[in-house]
C-alpha cells in the first residue's frame, strides 16, 4: 500500500521539457552576504541534482528556468507576503506565467 496518494497542487502536466535547469537570482536579501545566499542554493539545487537527471547553473542575466527573488508584502503576485514570522516563501510550477518562480519573505 503506498503511503503517498495522488496529489496535484497545479492543473496540467509541468515540467520542463530539458534536464539542464537555469536559475537566476534577482536580488539578494540585505540580511545575508550574496555568496552566502548564493552558496545555499548551489547547495539546495545539488541535493536534487544528485538523486535525478536534473542540472542546474546559475546565470546571471536574462530569463532562467527558476527565477528567484527576495521580496516583502505586496511584491509582484496574488499572494502577498504577512510580514515577520509568518510565511516564508512561496514557488510556482515550471511553465509559462508568474515570473519569478521562487519568492522569498524578506522579512523573514
Amino acid at each position: 500500500v503506498p503511503d503517498v496518494g495522488n496529489f496535484q497542487t497545479f492543473d496540467g502536466d509541468l515540467k520542463w521539457d530539458h534536464n539542464d535547469i537555469t536559475y537566476r537570482v534577482l536580488n539578494h536579501s540585505p540580511d545575508l552576504d550574496a555568496d552566502v545566499i548564493d552558496d545555499a542554493f548551489v547547495r539546495a539545487f545539488k541535493v536534487w541534482s544528485d538523486v535525478s537527471p536534473l542540472t542546474f547553473t546559475q546565470i546571471y542575466s536574462g530569463e532562467a528556468d527558476i527565477m528567484i527573488l527576495f521580496g516583502s508584502d505586496d511584491h509582484g503576485d496574488p499572494y502577498p507576503f504577512d510580514g515577520k514570522d509568518g510565511l516564508l516563501a512561496h514557488a510556482y510550477p515550471p511553465g509559462e506565467g508568474v515570473h519569478p518562480d521562487t519568492h522569498f519573505d524578506d522579512h523573514e
